[in-house]
Parts: structure tokens; sequence; C-alpha cells
């Protein structure tokens, strides 16, 4: 009897390990990307980092530049597809001149009439905030309350804004394309997947399925679509190209490392995108013609973090 009671007990112990298993392999990546493809509503936080080392020649440049510095923001967001809605809180904190912004965004559409409510950016001192390690900020009560929004209601706001500014539509549609490139690994806590987007994909994505999107960023563009010229074009007009900042990889060959982890224990996600050789190509090119000066950049992340799906 006692060895039907141990060997029910250990078979019970095997179906139930076989069943977390083949649980855990029926969620690939792909089945984590169609929830962000298909999901209508979500809260994240964005963390970008940026550490750079400036060489400066002296004899050549006669300005008081800092060798070393950061340039680090910190976003908490909600977005929705549909009706369109994405409210925002922001931090840019920049060692080169020692500023603090804060910035409070919120959009809408009223049927065709695009409503935007804004506190424009502010100093902020740092006894008026904290960030935690997830990149959630907290505002002082005292700091909050006296805040002011200025709404519009501008009318002609195309909808494809939408898709713009939509934060997961293109990194999403981008590791689709490069799903080969991607290994697995697990845990009890966590399911990391870690590959790369090639700058070729995203190139066929403004050919093909983001084409209004495209006609958005690179306004009266009539040139050929290929690497290259996107590459040239972008760095020619960034303050628009760059309104979407996943386009910084056009401006290099190589391609930019992603990972996508799920958080099994409390269901979000987190995306880093690792852009650093982007960077340095974007420097490379905006400073090119300033005699006695180049960046170099150290670190340059984009982290999507603390991403939860609601619907």
């Amino acid at each position: 009897m006692k060895k039907a009671v141990v060997l029910i007990f250990f078979l019970a112990i095997v179906l139930s390990s076989c069943s977390s298993d083949n649980a855990n392999k029926g969620e690939s990546l792909n089945d984590y990307l169609k929830l962000f493809k298909n999901a209508n509503s979500f809260e994240y936080n964005l963390i970008k980092e940026e550490a750079v080392f400036n060489e400066i020649n002296e004899e050549k440049l006669d300005r008081d530049i800092p060798t070393t510095g950061s340039v680090n923001s910190y976003v908490n967001s909600t977005f929705v597809r549909k009706p369109y809605y994405k409210s925002s809180l922001s931090i840019s904190k920049n060692t080169f001149n020692n500023s603090t912004i804060f910035q409070k965004n919120v959009e809408e559409f009223n049927g065709d009439i695009f409503e935007p409510s804004r506190f424009f950016p502010s100093d902020i001192k740092a006894s008026d905030f904290s960030i935690d390690s997830k990149g959630t900020i907290t505002l002082n009560k005292e700091y909050e309350n006296a805040i002011e929004m200025k709404k519009e209601s501008i009318e002609g706001m195309p909808k494809v804004l939408q898709k713009v500014n939509d934060p997961f539509l293109l990194i999403v549609s981008l590791m689709e394309q490069n799903l080969d490139s991607f290994q697995i690994e697990k845990n009890e806590f966590e399911i990391v997947f870690s590959g790369h987007i090639k700058p070729e994909t995203l190139v066929d994505y403004y050919i093909n399925d983001g084409n209004e999107i495209f006609n958005i960023l690179y306004f009266n563009y009539g040139g050929d679509m290929t690497l290259d010229a996107l590459k040239n074009e972008t760095i020619k007009n960034w303050h628009n190209a760059l309104l979407n900042p996943l386009n910084i990889v056009l401006l290099t060959n190589q391609p930019t490392p992603v990972t996508l982890t799920v958080n099994i224990e409390n269901s979000t996600y987190d995306i880093m995108i690792d852009i650093t050789e982007a960077r340095n190509e974007f420097y490379k090119a905006v400073y090119a013609d300033v005699q006695g000066f180049s960046s170099k950049v150290e670190k340059s992340t984009m982290v999507y973090k603390n991403i939860i799906i609601k619907e």
C-alpha cells in the first residue's frame, strides 16, 4: 500500500512538471507579440539612458564643454488605441547643463478634433519628485496640485498620429520580421527572448505596412526607399524623423540588440533596445563639420519597463 502511495505521489509530481513545461513551451515569442498587437490598452514606463564622452581639442574649439555626462529620461504613460488616448509624465535629467525638466501631456480625439492638454516643460527640484528602480515617477503632492494643464483644440490633425504615437506598433512588427534571431532563456521567475532587429527590416516596414507613418515622419520625401537613402534623410531631418526614436536604427548597418522579458510572477513585460551603435553614428554625422569636437556614446538604451497589458 505504501509503495502505491509513493508511486501515485511520484506520478503526480512528474505530471505536474510536464504540464508546467508544456505550458511554457506553448508560449512562444510570437504568442507574446500577438498579445501586444491585439491589446487595446497599456500602462508602461519608458527609461532612456545615455552616457556620453566628449573629446575636445581646446586649440580648435574655444568652448567650455564637459567631457563626460549623461542624458536620462523617465516617462510614465497610459496608452489606449481605441478610442485614442495617451497620457504621460516625464522627467529628463541632463548632467551636461545640470538641468532637470518635468512635463505632462494628455492627448485624445473628440470626434475629428484633436484635443491635447499640456503642462509645458519646466524646471523641477529634486525635492519635488522621486523615481524608483522601475522608472515610476512620484511627485510631491504640493507640486502635483500646482500643475495647470493648458488644453487646445486642433482641427485637421491626421488620425495616423494615433499610429505614430503607438509605443509598440513598430517594435513588435520589427521583432516579428526578425524572429529567427531570437533565443530563449527561462527560469521560474522570467522568460527572456534575446535577439536583434536589422535596419533593412525597418525600410521594408515603411515600404509596406508603415507607409502612412513614414509619410508623417518624412514629409514630402520623394527619394529612394533604400537604407542608405533613408539614413541620409534621417540625418538631414532628424528633428522630425526621430519623433519615432526607433528610426535611429537606420543610421547603422549593424543589427540592433533587443530583449523581451516576461515577468512571470506579476504578468508584466520589459522591452530593452540597445541603440548605442546607432547613437554613435548619429553623433558622428551631426558633429562631422565641427572642428575639434567629437562624441563617443558609451551606452544608450531604451527600456519599456513594467508594461501592463490591460485589455
